[in-house]
């Protein structure tokens, strides 16, 4: 467990501590954290302020009382347009301590937790806001304190802030989003624009297909854009080229697998990798590790 009032925000950060990490900050930001993922489960919650947050190509708009719950394979960064304060919570929670909570407490399912499945964004009611902010706070004034059980009301704490967190996805209405149908035989030629509701099927079918040809032509092909259109709506958006994200959302996929017990070979496999030369060079030059040292990091952490 781990508390702070302010540390050098980046996307470089890895979890010391085998259950959770909750830091408190009041302050601005700059808008040049890059896209990236963690090994770990994210929450994010705004409490003063306004900015903008990309998670998996969707863009939120947080105001004070929304929630962000983003799953270890996700990609996401700020993105602060503004230079005034603002006030959050950040927790991560080890996803060992998810599955051992999700594992022992009767109705919780991971299937509401997994990247495909959650809901990225939550808008509080008042009632919500009090119950997680007071929550919250808990556990920052229960962590930093030296009193007997810490460690067991930590926990207590951060299961009934999960319990609640699941409620509030259960009520969420299902709305009916807008659909782009790439096999749509109305779509006759390419695009010249793409909304940003477009763009979001796209980034959901790279999701979906890792295993497939994701390359610039083929996606544009496929949603009948013009290439050069979805290049360059597509790198203003995420920050970053369709190859690159790719080649990130790949090793991001495969470094969960291995995490989850498969081996380093299926993992880059399953991922989308052609071999597994081109995948331990890729992985080595994004994570300094090659995949079977990772694998055999992941079997002697507790």
């Amino acid at each position: 467990m781990h508390n702070t009032a302010l540390f050098t925000y980046g996307e470089g950060r890895t979890m010391q501590s085998p259950d959770f990490e909750i830091y408190h900050f009041i302050d601005s930001r700059p808008s040049n954290i890059h896209l990236h993922h963690h090994d770990f489960f994210e929450l994010y919650y705004l409490l003063s302020g306004e900015m903008n947050y990309i998670v998996d190509g969707q863009r939120y708009v947080l105001h004070p009382g929304n929630l962000l719950f983003i799953a270890p394979d996700q990609f996401h960064r700020p993105d602060v347009m503004s230079t005034s304060d603002f006030e959050r919570f950040v927790l991560w929670i080890h996803p060992a301590f998810m599955n051992s909570a999700l594992e022992h407490l009767p109705g919780l399912s991971a299937d509401l937790f997994s990247g495909a499945r959650i809901s990225n964004f939550l808008c509080l009611n008042e009632s919500q806001r009090k119950t997680l902010e007071m929550l919250l706070s808990s556990l920052e004034q229960e962590s930093c304190s030296s009193l007997a059980y810490r460690q067991t009301m930590c926990h207590a704490i951060l299961i009934a802030l999960i319990i609640h967190v699941k409620r509030m996805m259960i009520d969420l209405p299902q709305a009916d989003r807008p659909s782009f149908a790439a096999h749509s035989p109305a779509a006759l030629h390419p695009v010249t624009d793409i909304s940003g509701e477009q763009l979001r099927e796209v980034f959901s079918y790279i999701q979906n297909h890792l295993s497939e040809d994701l390359s610039t032509s083929a996606l544009a092909e496929r949603f009948f854009f013009n290439p050069n259109t979805l290049a360059r709506r597509f790198k203003k958006h995420a920050g970053i080229p369709i190859g690159d994200y790719v080649r990130k959302k790949r090793l991001a996929t495969a470094r969960l697998l291995i995490y989850q017990g498969m081996n380093a070979v299926q993992a880059g496999t399953a991922s989308g990798f052609s071999d597994y030369s081109t995948f331990y060079r890729a992985f080595r030059q994004e994570y300094e590790i090659s995949p079977k040292a990772f694998a055999a990091s992941c079997h002697t952490q507790p």
